[in-house]
């Protein structure tokens, strides 16, 4: 039946679509004696009583390409202590795309062995090997435990290697968009809206001449309010994320974690719009209360911007 199934695609592409496929990435696994790779995972069926069930593994491919990503930045770390932020942004990541395989914390387990020594012989002039006992940041909080010894450098806890858990994988919910009134009812509850994928894509936004306490203190800040909008409530998608300056850097405003707000992009429009016409469209789209214009007032108020009534 296989056969059938794998004779009868091939011929569907071949014949209909005009493409060929690809010899050494098709074929026909039988997952009960063997595993099957798969966009960075591999799979196998195994026994559970009268039935099978899917185990799934980070692949040993992977596995070393993350071992060779996390030797380069742990290399330029010793030159360069700041980049203790690129490791964790790539830690996380990791973290993030491989915890829906059943034996994560196995796989990662033996990457945090193979670069535990390497890491001993390059932080140890630069940084303290220890429990994260204090100064942790609300993002090391929300995800990680304190029961891994790990690096601090620059004041920065490096997040644990070896501290990811599975999590199952869920299925995304048609219907679940901002683009219709039943879908952002779903959406703004925060249906389909995991945080820790947010974050994820949150991290490889790039964003010229910031400072690294910036891009640190926005992060922890989003962890802080469950990733929602500090005017409106709605949680917010990577897309929709904005970072406000309380008091605008021109006007000497710093980067401190107290000096952010976490907003929608349209709210962000309309803190900064010089007259009420520029903020008209971002108004009917969000239908804003009174009490949320009151917010929105107080922010254009310190902006030096005239409220909007």
């Amino acid at each position: 039946m296989a056969k059938r199934w794998y004779t009868a695609i091939r011929g569907y592409i071949e014949k209909h679509l005009k493409l060929e496929i690809s010899p050494e990435k098709s074929g026909i696994t039988n997952l009960r004696k063997k595993r099957t790779e798969f966009l960075g995972f591999e799979i196998r069926a195994v026994p559970k009583g009268n039935k099978y069930t899917a185990r799934s593994y980070v692949s040993r491919t992977s596995k070393q390409t993350m071992i060779k990503q996390l030797r380069e930045t742990i290399k330029r770390i010793q030159g360069n202590p700041g980049y203790v932020h690129l490791l964790n942004y790539k830690i996380l990541g990791m973290h993030n795309y491989y915890r829906i395989a059943t034996t994560v914390s196995v796989a990662f387990s033996e990457i945090d062995y193979e670069l535990k020594q390497m890491m001993k012989t390059r932080f140890k002039t630069v940084g303290k090997y220890s429990k994260p006992y204090h100064g942790t940041s609300l993002t090391f909080d929300k995800l990680y435990s304190k029961t891994y010894r790990t690096w601090r450098i620059n004041g920065t806890w490096i997040y644990p290697i070896a501290d990811v858990q599975f999590k199952i994988p869920i299925n995304f919910i048609p219907g679940t968009v901002p683009y219709t009134s039943s879908g952002r009812n779903k959406y703004y509850k925060g249906i389909g809206i995991d945080i820790k994928i947010e974050m994820a894509k949150i991290l490889r936004r790039r964003e010229t001449g910031r400072t690294v306490e910036y891009m640190d203190n926005r992060l922890s800040r989003y962890v802080m309010v469950n990733g929602k909008c500090e005017v409106t409530g709605r949680v917010l998608s990577s897309e929709e994320f904005h970072c406000h300056h309380i008091t605008p850097v021109s006007m000497g405003g710093t980067d401190r974690y107290d000096n952010l707000k976490i907003i929608h992009k349209a709210v962000h429009k309309i803190i900064h719009a010089n007259t009420i016409n520029n903020s008209l469209k971002y108004l009917i789209e969000l239908q804003l209360t009174d009490k949320q214009l009151d917010k929105i007032n107080i922010l254009r108020t310190k902006c030096h911007l005239e409220p909007i009534k």
